[in-house]
């Protein structure tokens, strides 16, 4: 990319690049020669009728993304007979990039333009009598992603053949858990540590008499060296975790009942009750260390950022793991922990739906894959603008003030349940942002924020609650209800910019510090909603916060 100097007096030449049956072709608006460290790429064909937007919602998920719709001149074929020998456009890849141009002087090589969009043509129209031969119209749509992969391999299954000795009642074809971060340890309201068994364990072997009990608690090497586990019977022990490998070579967790005072099948017990000896179930709380280890990091898998990028490498999809691994930085100060154990669910259906809806962004499809939209002017408790703009000729209103919400999408109390327990399957600490809570206790706390209190004396009291499966820890509870509250307490105002070609640096959520003297704004905080090329400028969408305690107004 480039910086705002650098775009003076520049103005963005278009280049599309498409692969037409195994052989490549180049357009751009005007022909162009690009250096590439070995030669030139050329230009020679032409591109017209170009059109391309992009926008974000800041939260939320769209992978359909955006589209372009152009109009494309191929000098040395002709178009309409290349059709009729089997060779069509439609689902041939194209990529839409672009460079700077001075005084009719690219400002970049070829591998410096800046790749805007990637995808497979669509709807082509072609064989017009008033066009040359080479004509054909049509637009360039996301590849659909494929997302059936399942996030748990088909054959980590508790069997006769991965173990011959597993107890066939309690642990038969149940799936090897993943575990992720460290559950089971959540804080209450006054700091202390509240114990909850968590994650299941599954009988692997079973010795009657002499010889050893086992129970696998991940099928994966953990952190953790230590783990308290709990029967039905409420008998609980601290146990020292061992590893291993099954029958197909998969590492696994485990510990060893043996000798402990858990009840298990195959133990021998005397004169206990039916409710002792019906022990089907064990839960673990993860004492000393947490589950998985990172793949891209220390420790263990625990923030945000690096559980999405991990789930969704375990997709199989196409990803930017450069905006992930940059989000990362930000998106792992939210820490989840949990398991899974359904052999059924693809890794985007689980991260699509216990981890992603409880963090500051927007995930969508861009050039290099799925990557992230951060909404930074939600998420951080202390907003830092990169740029500071004032609106002049070079950036000048174009349209209205725009509501974007009405008061029923709004929120300004969110209670988060979370603490998920393993026994009784329910959430056990509460965590709320909003005014009015009343029930405060060691498990459940609330707090009120600016954003809260003031929306609702202005819109009235409007309250959500939601389950957190995959959080324990307490202040990521409340990080998650007060960026949902502060992205929903107050409707978004959006408006129309047209912009020099200097500020084509601004990307989708960039935070600037914006004045419009026409509009009573000085130095409010404004996030760039939607980004869209109208020959001879940028046309922007800024969004500001219609909230009282955030617009400085002029006088």
């Amino acid at each position: 990319m480039f910086t705002p100097t650098e775009a003076q007096g520049t103005a963005p030449l278009f280049l599309l690049e498409i692969d037409y049956h195994g052989e490549l072709y180049r357009f751009a608006e005007q022909a162009i020669n690009l250096a590439d460290g070995t030669g030139y790429k050329n230009y020679n064909n032409i591109l017209r009728d170009f059109s391309y937007s992009e926008s974000t919602a800041l939260i939320g998920i769209d992978i359909e993304g955006n589209s372009v719709s152009c109009a494309v001149i191929f000098d040395s074929i002709n178009i309409v007979q290349q059709w009729r020998k089997g060779f069509t456009l439609e689902g041939q890849v194209a990529e839409l990039s672009y460079v700077l141009l001075r005084d009719g002087i690219p400002q970049q090589d070829y591998e410096d333009r800046v790749l805007v969009y990637k995808g497979l043509i669509q709807g082509p129209v072609f064989g017009d009598p008033l066009e040359p031969i080479g004509f054909a119209s049509f637009s360039i749509e996301r590849k659909p992603y494929d997302f059936s992969r399942t996030i748990l391999k088909p054959q980590d299954v508790i069997s006769a053949l991965t173990f011959t000795k597993h107890d066939d009642e309690t642990a038969g074809g149940k799936p090897y858990p993943i575990v992720i971060g460290q559950p089971g340890r959540p804080k209450d309201a006054n700091g202390l540590v509240r114990t909850k068994y968590c994650t299941p364990c599954y009988m692997i072997e079973k010795n009657s008499g002499s010889g050893d009990n086992l129970f696998m608690i991940a099928g994966h090497a953990v952190q953790a060296t230590q783990v308290q586990v709990r029967d039905e019977a409420k008998n609980n022990v601290t146990l020292n975790v061992l590893s291993a490998v099954d029958y197909n070579g998969q590492a696994y967790s485990y510990v060893n009942f043996t000798g402990s005072a858990l009840v298990y099948p195959g133990k021998t017990l005397f004169g206990n009750s039916d409710e002792v000896t019906n022990v089907k179930e064990w839960w673990v709380s993860w004492y000393n260390g947490g589950g998985m280890l990172n793949p891209f990091g220390d420790g263990m898998l625990k923030g945000g950022g690096d559980i999405c990028r991990w789930a969704l490498l375990l997709s199989g999809v196409e990803v930017d793991y450069g905006a992930w691994g940059n989000a990362a930085v930000f998106l792992n100060g939210f820490i989840f922990a949990g398991y899974i154990n359904d052999a059924t669910i693809t890794a985007w259906e689980w991260v699509s739906s216990q981890i992603i809806p409880f963090l500051p962004v927007e995930v969508t499809a861009g050039v290099k894959g799925i990557r992230p939209i951060l909404a930074l002017v939600y998420a951080s408790r202390y907003v830092k603008p990169a740029n500071r703009i004032s609106s002049n000729s070079d950036f000048l209103q174009a349209g209205p003030l725009e509501t974007l919400q009405d008061t029923t999408e709004l929120l300004n109390s969110v209670t988060i349940r979370y603490a998920k327990n393993g026994f009784d399957q329910d959430m056990s600490m509460l965590a709320g942002i909003g005014p009015n809570f009343t029930d405060y206790s060691y498990t459940a706390e609330y707090r009120d924020d600016i954003y809260s209190s003031t929306a609702a004396n202005r819109y009235g009291l409007l309250e959500l609650t939601i389950d957190a499966e995959f959080i324990y820890d307490r202040e990521t509870a409340f990080y998650v209800a007060h960026t949902m509250v502060k992205s929903k307490a107050f409707p978004m105002i959006q408006i129309n910019y047209n912009a020099d070609n200097k500020f084509g640096y601004l990307h989708l959520g960039d935070i600037i510090q914006f004045t419009d003297s026409n509009l009573y704004f000085e130095d409010v905080i404004a996030t760039v909603l939607g980004k869209e090329w109208q020959e001879p400028f940028w046309r922007y969408i800024i969004g500001i916060e219609n909230a009282a305690i955030l617009l400085a107004r002029s006088t």
